[in-house]
Formats: C-alpha cells, sequence, structure tokens
C-alpha cells in the first residue's frame, strides 16, 4: 500500500513539475534581459532590470506575476520613485 502511495505521490509531482517547467523557463527568459519603457514620473525613456527568478516563480505560484524592479537607467536620481512603470513590462 505504501509503494502504491508513494507511486502516485511520484505521478501527481512529475505532472505538476511538468506543467509549472515551461512557464518558469519561459518567463526567466522574457525577464532576463532589460525593457524599455516610459518613466511616468520623468515622461523619459529608461531600461529597467527586473528580478528574473523572482518573476519566473510568481509566475506559477500568483496570476498575476510580481515585478520587482532590481535597476533602473534612470537610477540614482530617481530611486525612490514608485516603480509603476512596471505595468508597462510584459
Amino acid at each position: 500500500m505504501i509503494e502504491f502511495l508513494f507511486v502516485i505521490s511520484f505521478l501527481i509531482n512529475f505532472v505538476a513539475i511538468s506543467i509549472a517547467m515551461p512557464t518558469i523557463v519561459d518567463t526567466y527568459q522574457r525577464y532576463s534581459r532589460g525593457k524599455l519603457v516610459i518613466c511616468p514620473e520623468k515622461k523619459q525613456q529608461a531600461t529597467v532590470a527586473v528580478s528574473p527568478r523572482i518573476a519566473a516563480v510568481s509566475s506559477v505560484l500568483i496570476p498575476k506575476d510580481i515585478r520587482i524592479v532590481k535597476a533602473c537607467s534612470l537610477w540614482p536620481e530617481m530611486d525612490c520613485c514608485h516603480r509603476a512603470c512596471t505595468a508597462q513590462i510584459r
């Protein structure tokens, strides 16, 4: 009986990983490069770098992925911005 439960548990985990892995890899690759956005506060074009690890994991766990800005070409002078530009990142 224990072997049967182990096999069922293994199959469920394998299917879950098989479904989630392509989404994780695709999201990680998309967010690994900087994204061009228009800064809502300065109205200038900026290059924003997002944490690809957090975006990849959250794309599976949370329906709306969390985009944490780790760098911006307008920083350090705009370091205390509201990061409203993340809505433009796809």
